[in-house]
């Protein structure tokens, strides 16, 4: 595992290369790694340790009574996964994690890192902030997925992430078909309020970015 990974999360940019790869050397931790298409975490599985995504890419994926999955995030390294249950009374996950490329998971000791957080004040804080944002990111997701009209829901995203990449993504995101997601943007692309550029879709309407 490359421990300069770990200097570009948030939650250890408060200390120095040696220090985190202290912590992670005397820490009872395992690095797992997975090939394409490994499912990391079953929805309803108990969060058993801190999970720091170190290589590669993954799916959060919720998957209803039906069956239907629905994508919740895409999340790339470095990037922790489901910080907010692993101290929580129901501590599962609420979500299925699915690897979307080769990838890495270093799994820390949740006691050990209740530890590290009484050690290092700036490792609390930067934690504490990780679970406010996701929380964040979990209500916009609600109230995003709660419009029922595609176009709302996509001006919607575009305005909290300011642009999207391949329609495929965004079709995962939005839990909706691809073909009806292309449509939609190209009426976008049509009225001016979308625009392409360099693959990528972002909104061009300053009355809908306020």
């Amino acid at each position: 595992m490359d421990i300069s990974k770990l200097k570009e999360l948030p939650l250890f940019k408060g200390l120095e290369l040696e220090e985190i790869r202290t912590l992670i050397q005397e820490s009872p931790s395992r690095v797992s790694s997975y090939r394409m298409g490994e499912i990391v975490a079953r929805q309803g599985e108990r969060v058993r340790a801190l999970m720091i995504l170190t290589q590669g890419r993954v799916r959060a994926q919720m998957i209803g009574e039906d069956q239907k999955r629905l994508t919740i995030d895409l999340l790339e390294a470095p990037q922790l996964l489901a910080p907010a249950f692993i101290y929580s009374t129901q501590n599962t996950f609420p979500v299925g994690v699915e690897t979307m490329t080769e990838s890495e998971i270093l799994f820390l000791d949740r006691e050990y890192f209740l530890d590290v957080m009484k050690r290092y004040p700036s490792v609390m804080r930067a934690f504490m902030r990780e679970i406010s944002d996701r929380s964040a990111f979990l209500s916009q997701k609600i109230s995003l997925l709660s419009l029922q009209n595609l176009r709302e829901r996509l001006i919607g995203h575009l305005r909290a992430h300011g642009q999207i990449g391949t329609q495929e993504e965004m079709a995962m995101l939005l839990g909706v078909a691809r073909p009806s997601l292309g449509r939609v943007l190209s009426e976008l692309i049509d009225e001016g309020i979308v625009t392409k550029r360099f693959g990528k879709y972002q909104l061009v309407n300053t009355l809908l970015k306020s």
